[in-house]
């Protein structure tokens, strides 16, 4: 008798939007990390340089700053905003995929830190394009 192996496909980023039972199935099969992590990486960076752009630097609290100070107060908002936007999110989703496998341990799930982590960066999509819209 012949085995029949039934071949899987690869979660999507956007199928999360329409069709995330489905896609929650795929990443218990077969989860994916790179690419989807990659792109919200990217995603968070520019969130975190326009979040930075808009900021209003001249009410921060403390003495009065001359226009060359504000200027980079500006420059190094944005430069530190968008590196920690790039770093941050993958830092940010390691931390809580740790966090919910050691809760999934401790209820005797047979979960991997690779599926909880795709888990976590599948639903940081959702949450990442739900996000504030006034920032743009």
């Amino acid at each position: 008798m012949e085995e029949q192996t039934i071949k899987t496909k690869k979660p999507s980023l956007f199928g999360m939007i329409f069709q995330p039972g489905e896609q929650f199935e795929r990443l218990r099969e077969k989860p994916v990390i790179w690419l989807p992590l990659i792109l919200l990486s990217i995603l968070g960076t520019v969130i975190a340089v326009l979040t930075a752009l808009n900021v209003d630097y001249s009410t921060l609290p403390g003495p009065a700053m001359s226009a060359e100070e504000l200027e980079l107060t500006k420059m190094f908002g944005i430069i530190f905003g968008g590196l920690g936007g790039l770093f941050g999110t993958s830092i940010g989703f390691v931390v809580v995929a740790a966090i919910l496998l050691g809760i999934a341990k401790i209820a005797k799930s047979p979960v991997s830190f690779k599926q909880m982590f795709s888990l976590i960066i599948f639903t940081g999509f959702i949450t990442t394009i739900g996000g504030d819209p006034y920032i743009m």
